[in-house]
């Protein structure tokens, strides 16, 4: 990540958006999370967010602007069965933003976090490609809005907290989550 906002800092001498998107998930219970898959699971998800954050924040500081917009999910507010480590990992990096959010306001960069639910995107492939299971149609009926969301409605989210109609947005959570949260 490092070498990475070293490389726009010397080819475009700024970076104004910055957006972690990085994320993966490891089923598992508690009981039955393992160090290594916890390990795996909050350095992407959570050092990640926090790497991209660090850098991308002290090149923003020095033209006093930027947007910082980690997708972070509804597991970062509510529990759920799926995958312990990822909750932990989505969790906290909204925590993460919130505390950056303030860390960074005084040089005008914002970080936001949206919280997606289940979105038609890579991760959730295995939903789509069995839409007719017992378990992703109790899912898809569990969503007030009855379906997976379209993968291009989250970046919708992205386009509104990285453009100018935001700038008064800071160290807050945009649910996309088709009213899952709301229930």
């Amino acid at each position: 990540m490092e070498k990475t906002i070293d490389w726009i800092e010397k080819d475009f001498g700024k970076l104004d958006i910055l957006v972690n998107n990085a994320g993966i998930a490891i089923r598992g219970h508690v009981l039955d999370t393992n160090e290594s898959d916890w390990d795996k699971v909050n350095d992407i998800n959570s050092k990640g967010y926090f790497l991209g954050t660090k850098f991308a924040g002290k090149l923003m500081q020095k033209n006093n602007f930027g947007s910082i917009i980690n997708i972070a999910s509804i597991y970062a507010i509510v529990g759920g069965t799926l995958s312990f480590g990822y909750a932990a990992s989505k969790g906290a990096v909204r925590l993460m933003s919130k505390a950056a959010a303030i860390q960074l306001a005084p040089y005008k960069i914002r970080v936001n976090t949206i919280c997606p639910g289940f979105a038609a995107t890579p991760i959730n492939k295995h939903y789509r490609l069995t839409p007719n299971a017992p378990e992703v149609v109790s899912i898809r009926e569990s969503i007030p809005l009855k379906g997976f969301i379209p993968a291009d409605q989250i970046a919708w989210g992205v386009v509104y907290l990285a453009s100018d109609e935001s700038e008064w947005v800071t160290g807050t959570d945009l649910l996309i989550d088709a009213g899952w949260i709301a229930q």
